[in-house]
Parts: C-alpha cells; structure tokens; sequence
C-alpha cells in the first residue's frame, strides 16, 4: 500500500538573506523538509512538497539536493482553479506524476492579498509598507475540491 505525505512548509529564508515569511505553522529549518522528503521517499511513501511559486526553498541547499536525489519534479498547479479565492499558484515536487492536477489559470480571480501602503518616517522620509489582507490567511487553507482532486489521485496509487 502506498503511502502521500504532503509538506506544506511555511518558512524559508532566500539565500543572501532576501527574507523570511512565515504564516502559519513554522518548521525550524529546510534540512527538517530535507530529512522528511528523504525518510518518507526510503519507507516507501510518495513525499509531495508544496511551496508557492514565488518561494526559492527548491532551488537552496539542501532541499534541492534531495529533490534530485529522490528524482521528484515541480509541477504548476493553480489553487484557484479549484474553486479558490486567489488565483495561488503553487509548485508540487514530487516523485509521482501530478499533471492531472493541472488547470488553467483562473483568470476572473485577481491577487490582492497584500495591501500597500505608506509611512513616514520620524527623518520626513515617506517609505511603502506592506501588509497582509485576510485574503492572505484565508488562502492557506486548501479548498475541498483540491483535496477531493488530490484524494482522488492518491487512490490511483494505492496497489489493491
């Protein structure tokens, strides 16, 4: 029997130290993905990462090293098209084939989960802020049909 363990892991700090964002759960480290994806892949189980497209986690050290190690491959999924409040593309590593995930781009949903907007500093310096809208927290969460669609794939795994 077959075994899907999906990590969405929710921090990451980008090399050269361009940030870190965390929403959610926090795991400690990438090497804590690393170790995961690697344990799961060994035990037999089909370990699926799941980042946004704009997270730089498959292409640092050492979660790229694993990803080819276990020979997983990104496919690009659209959240939204599942029935999501934002478009939220996302990238699926995985050792398993997941094209059947794939949809069009929803393109009647806009991207406004970050608000911008402005403060002045005590020196007069007028600098742009960002911040998140509820839109942001709500997109964590998976909506029951890419579950259901996920579900759905999970079982054509399993050997009867």
């Amino acid at each position: 029997m077959a075994s899907v363990i999906v990590l969405k892991v929710s921090v990451m700090q980008c090399p050269r130290g361009a940030g870190i964002f965390s929403f959610g759960p926090v795991w400690p480290h990438p090497v804590v993905t690393g170790l995961t994806m690697t344990f799961a892949f060994l035990c037999g189980c089909s370990p699926v990462l799941e980042q946004p497209t704009s997270s730089c986690m498959p292409q640092a050290e050492p979660t790229k090293s694993v990803l080819a190690c276990i020979g997983a491959s990104k496919t690009v999924i659209w959240h939204g098209a599942y029935s999501g409040t934002t478009p939220k593309p996302l990238q699926l590593w995985s050792t398993r084939d997941l094209r059947s995930l794939r949809r069009p781009r929803p393109h009647h949903l806009k991207s406004d989960l970050v608000a911008k907007g402005t403060k002045r500093t005590s020196t007069g310096v007028v600098k742009s802020t960002y911040s998140g809208t509820n839109k942001l927290k709500g997109s964590q969460t998976y909506c029951k049909a890419f579950g259901r669609a996920v579900g759905q794939l999970a079982r054509t795994w399993v050997s009867h």
